[in-house]
């Protein structure tokens, strides 16, 4: 029994080895991935109600195998305006941190980026972006916690066996660059507003590698998705949100809805609370609550798998938490002229 369930964890260990080594793992991805924008397109950067955004999301994955997935994501964004760019456009600019750990071996994967996109309003509602992002990054394993099938003598594991694999490296950087372009409507006197975009990353496939053999690269991934807040009553929104993304032979196609209903309204104190439920196609359901306190917003989300994985995962994929804070840039007044007195 015990020689049993070992092979099955060397089957299971050496089946993500092959995956991380020949793809070295899919990017991160998020559920609430209409919480994320720096990491869904750079053509987002800016693109907001307000001056100053600050957005955190933290994923905690498969918390039934022996050791879960974690991902933390924190990203700063705002909007240059000059004379040069005219009343109808600006500069978005931005920068995002990105952390990924997974696996026995704590395969791990950290990056900082900077997001840039110019923003033009084309119609009275209608405003086009495009964006760029640069991230370097750094990948790494903890060689000595990985165990090998030649370590195995017949009865247990042993460490001081050989494993036979010769890993040159057990960390490295990487560059990378991504494109996207998005359309945002957004009519005025209205909660309603609709983004649908296209965002391209890895442009420049960056390779690296921790066996001796060439270097593997980075295949492109593209996003596509629909993001819509539609005001439906004076106290109540309708969400419908679509993603679909590729990287090589993975897809993932996500679709989710929402109710977000207004308990108070004054610009300055608004309350909102959120309920809506997603579902990742072939994966999991995705219950989603949230709740708008003024400028700060927090949600949460669980995933629950119900794929030929939920036997290992227990149903449970994970938790998924996001965090969001804006400021409003107050202007001073034009001119300013003193009461004489007398």
């Amino acid at each position: 029994m015990v020689k049993q369930h070992c092979t099955v964890n060397i089957l299971v260990f050496l089946s993500w080895l092959v995956v991380s080594t020949h793809l070295w793992g899919q990017d991160i991805h998020f559920s609430q991935f209409n919480q994320t924008p720096a990491n869904l397109n750079s053509a987002l950067t800016g693109l907001f109600d307000g001056y100053y955004r600050f957005t955190g999301n933290y994923r905690s994955q498969w918390q039934s195998i022996p050791v879960p997935y974690s991902t933390f994501s924190a990203a700063f964004d705002s909007k240059f305006q000059h004379k040069l760019l005219g009343k109808q456009a600006y500069l978005g600019y931005g920068f995002i941190f990105n952390n990924d750990v997974a696996g026995d071996a704590g395969l791990s994967l950290s990056e900082l980026g900077i997001n840039m996109a110019f923003v033009r309003q084309v119609g009275a509602s209608i405003y086009l972006s495009a964006g760029m992002q640069a991230m370097l990054g750094n990948k790494s394993a903890s060689v000595e916690k990985i165990i090998w099938e030649e370590q195995y003598n017949g009865d247990q594991f042993d460490p001081t066996l050989p494993s036979g694999e010769v890993l040159l490296h057990s960390s490295g950087s990487i560059a990378s660059l991504s494109a996207g372009l998005n359309v945002h409507i957004q009519p005025q006197d209205s909660r309603t507003k609709v983004d649908a975009g296209l965002g391209i990353f890895h442009l420049n496939e960056p390779t690296f590698s921790f066996f001796d053999q060439p270097d593997v690269a980075l295949p492109k991934k593209k996003n596509g998705y629909l993001l819509a807040n539609i005001q439906i009553s004076g106290k109540t929104d309708l969400k419908l949100n679509a993603f679909f993304g590729r990287q090589a032979r993975f897809q993932e196609l996500v679709i989710g809805t929402a109710l977000r209903y207004y308990l108070q309204q004054q610009k300055n104190r608004i309350v909102v609370i959120e309920g809506g439920l997603g579902m990742r196609m072939s994966d999991a359901f995705i219950p989603t609550a949230a709740i708008q306190v003024g400028n700060f917003e927090a949600g949460l989300s669980y995933d629950i798998n119900y794929s030929n994985f939920k036997t290992a995962s227990l149903k449970r994929g994970g938790p998924e938490l996001f965090v969001r804070y804006i400021i409003w840039k107050v202007f001073p007044p034009p001119e300013f002229k003193a009461c004489p007195i007398f």
